[in-house]
């Protein structure tokens, strides 16, 4: 890969301002660091638009800074902010079912999901907004 591709693909992942300063911070890398990074095959980076929305779920969930970070840490395993705003991306994403029946509302209450398999009484019963 060369300076140009990751220079491009910083851009379409934190826009020009952020991409420009990322890029800035691997050039500071000492050379063997930023050779290695070089020789990664480009096909494996993430798509930008998978980047963008990781980093949108970290500002939902709370994680703007290193004490945010560590507060969250302290309050347990389970980052409820982060996880709320990942399963909202993934409800809005395309190809996402945008209503629901009451029929299929009514089986995911009782535990038969209803096609909704991560609403079942078997992981959380009865929960629907935790």
């Amino acid at each position: 890969m060369d300076d140009n591709a990751i220079h491009e693909w910083l851009i379409k992942c934190f826009g020009p301002i952020q991409g420009e300063m990322a890029w800035q911070q691997i050039s500071q890398l000492p050379e063997e660091i930023r050779e290695q990074l070089m020789s990664q095959d480009p096909s494996r980076l993430p798509n930008p638009s998978e980047v963008q929305q990781m980093m949108a779920a970290f500002s939902a969930g709370g994680l703007n800074t290193m004490g945010d970070m560590q507060r969250t840490v302290e309050e347990g395993p389970i980052n409820v902010k982060l996880a709320k705003s990942i399963a909202l991306q993934q409800a809005n994403a395309s190809g996402s079912a945008s209503s629901v029946s009451a029929v299929d509302g009514e089986a995911g209450r009782r535990g038969g999901g209803g096609g909704y398999p991560a609403a079942t009484a078997s992981w959380h019963p009865g929960c629907w907004g935790c």
